[in-house]
């Protein structure tokens, strides 16, 4: 069984996938965790703000499908975390998200221990990011010229 270090309750999580699987695989994921509970879980992101809102969760958990509603989220509940958990590897993609305030960046190749891992991150504050979504973000850093 998976333990979330250093946390003083449980984390409260809301997932929002469209894809039946992957919401089973995340939820059966997350039961393993003692100090965590999912407590929504929605396949449809224009649940997700009443969601959130009705339920004050820690962490938000959904895939990159929108910004603006990153956004709204976090305008529902100042101070949650939200984790992106996509396949989607496209830049423009990953700074939006970023850029409208999300705390977490993975990719759905992420192996389950480094997933728990992120979810616990970001609760506390951290900026977590997938190795293969740091070096993409190093990359363009590094290529445009800073800002005047």
């Amino acid at each position: 069984m998976f333990a979330v270090a250093e946390t003083a309750a449980v984390l409260r999580v809301v997932l929002a996938e469209r894809q039946p699987v992957m919401r089973a695989a995340l939820q059966i994921l997350l039961s393993t965790v003692d100090d965590l509970t999912v407590v929504a879980s929605v396949d449809d992101v224009g649940d997700l703000v009443r969601t959130v809102a009705s339920h004050q969760p820690d962490v938000v958990i959904l895939d990159v499908g929108s910004c603006v509603t990153i956004a709204e989220v976090l305008r529902s509940v100042p101070g949650v975390a939200v984790l992106v958990f996509t396949a989607s590897e496209d830049t423009a993609s990953l700074c939006s998200a970023l850029r409208t305030g999300a705390r977490g960046y993975l990719l759905r190749t992420t192996e389950p221990a480094a997933i728990l891992q992120a979810i616990q991150g970001v609760a506390t504050g951290s900026v977590i990011l997938g190795p293969s979504v740091a070096a993409k973000l190093s990359e363009l850093l590094s290529t445009t010229p800073p800002p005047d």
